[in-house]
C-alpha cells in the first residue's frame, strides 16, 4: 500500500473535497482522484460516495479513516524509535473554551513546548460551546478537548476531571447590589452573560426559569475577557467563572454579588477512547493534568498566569 496514497485520502477527508485537497497537497485535482481510485482498487471497496459536488465517507472509508491515522502515526514515530531518539514528535490537536484557552494552556503550553520541542500543538476551529466541543472530540476531529461544563457524560468519550469552581456574580465596586440578593432582585439590573449555549448560562437561566423569572436586560457578548472588562467598567452584573475574576477581586477592581444561588462548573478533558493516542499525545495529556493542578494549588490561582 503507498503511503502516499493515505496522506492524500486523510487530507480529503480533513479538507472535504478533492479540489481543496489537491489544493493542500500541491497537486492537481486529477492527481487526488488518480490516487483515491487507486486506493479503492487496491482495497476493493469504494471510500467516498460522490453526490453530486459533494463527497461522503462510505463505512469502509470511516474504518480506512481510523486505521490509516495509526499507520501514518506509526511511520511518523518510526525513525525517532528506530534511530534510539527519546524525542517526542508529530503534532497534538486540541480544542477548549474561551477560559481554559487564556487563564491555563499557556502555561501547559509552555511546558510542553519545553519537553517535547519536535512535536507542535494546532488549534481546531470552530465553535467553543461545549457541546460543540463535546462532538469533535466524539467525531475523532480532535485529539484531546478541554470542557468548562456541569458535569456531564458523553458515550464513547474518556473523561477526567481536573477541577471544579464556582461561578462567580460580579459587579463594579459600589454597585448598590452588596448585600444577599435574591433572584428578583437579580434579574432587575443589567446582566452580562457569555453566549447562547454557554454551560453555566443555561444553568443561570434554568434557575431563573424554576423560580418564574426571566432576565429583563441582557448584554450577550461572545468574549469572557470582554465580559469581565464590561463589568469592571460598571456596565451591569457579570456571571464569570472564579477563576477569570479572582484577581479583579483581590485588587478591588470588581466586587463579588452575593447570589442566594449557586453555581458549579467542571474542567474535563476528553478524548475519544476508541481512538489510538501517540507517546506524544499521551505525553500532552499528562503535562495538561499535572501544569493544572499545580496552578490551582497557587494561593493566587490560575488568573495571573494568562497575562
Amino acid at each position: 500500500m503507498d503511503l502516499q496514497h493515505l496522506i492524500t485520502f486523510q487530507t480529503v477527508v480533513a479538507t472535504g473535497s478533492f479540489s481543496r485537497a489537491a489544493a493542500a497537497l500541491s497537486y492537481v485535482p486529477s492527481n487526488v482522484t488518480a490516487q483515491i481510485k487507486a486506493l479503492e482498487a487496491e482495497l476493493g471497496v469504494p471510500l467516498f460516495d460522490r453526490l453530486g459536488s459533494h463527497i461522503r465517507l462510505t463505512d469502509a472509508g470511516q474504518q480506512l479513516t481510523q486505521h490509516a491515522e495509526r499507520i501514518l502515526a506509526l511511520v511518523h514515530e518510526t525513525p525517532l524509535v528506530v534511530g534510539g531518539g527519546d524525542s517526542l514528535a508529530g503534532t497534538v490537536t486540541i480544542s477548549a473554551p474561551e477560559t481554559i484557552t487564556s487563564y491555563y494552556l499557556p502555561a501547559v503550553l509552555r511546558r510542553f513546548a519545553k519537553e517535547c520541542p519536535h512535536a507542535t500543538v494546532a488549534f481546531a476551529q470552530g465553535s467553543r460551546g461545549s457541546a460543540s466541543l463535546r462532538r469533535t472530540a466524539h467525531e475523532g476531529d480532535v485529539d484531546v478537548v478541554f470542557t468548562l461544563d456541569v458535569a456531564v457524560q458523553a458515550a464513547g468519550l474518556q473523561a477526567e476531571a481536573l477541577f471544579c469552581e464556582p461561578v462567580a456574580v460580579v459587579a463594579a465596586p459600589g454597585h448598590p447590589l452588596a448585600a444577599a440578593v435574591a433572584s428578583a432582585e437579580l434579574v432587575t439590573e443589567p446582566l452580562l452573560l457569555p453566549d447562547v449555549g454557554c454551560s453555566y448560562r443555561n444553568e443561570f437561566q434554568r434557575i431563573l426559569a424554576e423560580q418564574g423569572l426571566s432576565a429583563r436586560r441582557v448584554l450577550e457578548v461572545g468574549s469572557i475577557e470582554a465580559l469581565r472588562r464590561f463589568a469592571i467598567a460598571g456596565l451591569g452584573v457579570a456571571l464569570l467563572p472564579q477563576s477569570v475574576v479572582a484577581a479583579a477581586l483581590a485588587s478591588g477592581e470588581l466586587a463579588q454579588v452575593a447570589w442566594q444561588e449557586q453555581i458549579s462548573i467542571q474542567a474535563q478533558m476528553l478524548w475519544n477512547r476508541a481512538r489510538w493516542h501517540s507517546p506524544t499525545q499521551r505525553r500532552f495529556l499528562q503535562i495538561a493534568r499535572e501544569t493544572i493542578a499545580q496552578m490551582r494549588r497557587e494561593p493566587r490561582g490560575p488568573s495571573t498566569q494568562g497575562r
